[in-house]
């Protein structure tokens, strides 16, 4: 945290001194959210210059995180990666400690991403630091130790809407196709975790918390023989 600290504060002066004022993005959010979770997510999109369905314009989950990462620091927010501590390569960032944070300054907002997170992880985590960016408020702690849990919960609620749009998934989901391959499809589609497409169709009552928590535990498992597997 103080070596990206560090660079955000280095950046801040060096924007200012250039004659940078706040980031418009920002400035563009706070006069025209309006609390609803559906506007305030299209309105994001809209910031970034993101089409509706921007998703079928990537390959995969890697094209997916990149599309977005050039697209915020396209607007000014630097967006730094790693999964050791410093250059110490026997020093592995933990994503059970955190996934990401956000440290927040008016012209040289940083967010940073846990390299060790799963593709659709760091998507996810980006897209939650922007909203956090333009919520103005600075996200280094846990989510269960965050001092202000309702903003955490609707910046959750618009970082899913903003990729998982309601009114598509909607629009796709098939009552009568098998549960599990339309998670899968979904997922891929638009290029989110499974667990957060199960997420998103518990909270929109299309599926039950049971076939959630089997999605939650299938996750885990591959998760952690993926990453199991030693080395730098």
């Amino acid at each position: 945290i103080l070596k990206m600290d560090s660079k955000r504060s280095w950046m801040s002066d060096y924007r200012k001194d250039l004659g940078w004022d706040k980031l418009e993005v920002i400035k563009e959010f706070k006069k025209e959210r309006t609390g609803d979770i559906i506007f305030d997510a299209q309105l994001a999109k809209k910031l970034l210059g993101l089409d509706d369905d921007w998703y079928n314009k990537v390959r995969d989950l890697d094209d997916g995180f990149w599309f977005l990462k050039e697209k915020l620091e396209e607007i000014g927010i630097l967006v730094m990666r790693s999964g050791i501590v410093g250059g110490n390569t026997h020093r592995s960032l933990d994503i059970k400690e955190f996934r990401a944070f956000m440290l927040y300054d008016n012209v040289a907002p940083l967010i940073f991403i846990n390299n060790n997170d799963s593709k659709a992880g760091k998507t996810f985590s980006l897209i939650h630091e922007y909203f956090h960016v333009l919520f103005e408020e600075e996200d280094i702690f846990f989510e269960a130790y965050a001092e202000d849990a309702q903003i955490e919960r609707q910046i959750n609620f618009l970082t899913a809407e903003f990729l998982m749009p309601q009114k598509k998934m909607l629009a796709l989901w098939n009552t009568h196709d098998d549960i599990f391959i339309q998670i899968d499809r979904l997922s891929k589609s638009f290029k989110v975790s499974k667990l957060a497409l199960a997420i998103t169709l518990n909270n929109l009552g299309l599926i039950n918390r049971k076939i959630v928590d089997k999605v939650k535990t299938e996750s885990i498992e591959y998760f952690e023989e993926k990453t199991d597997k030693g080395g730098g």
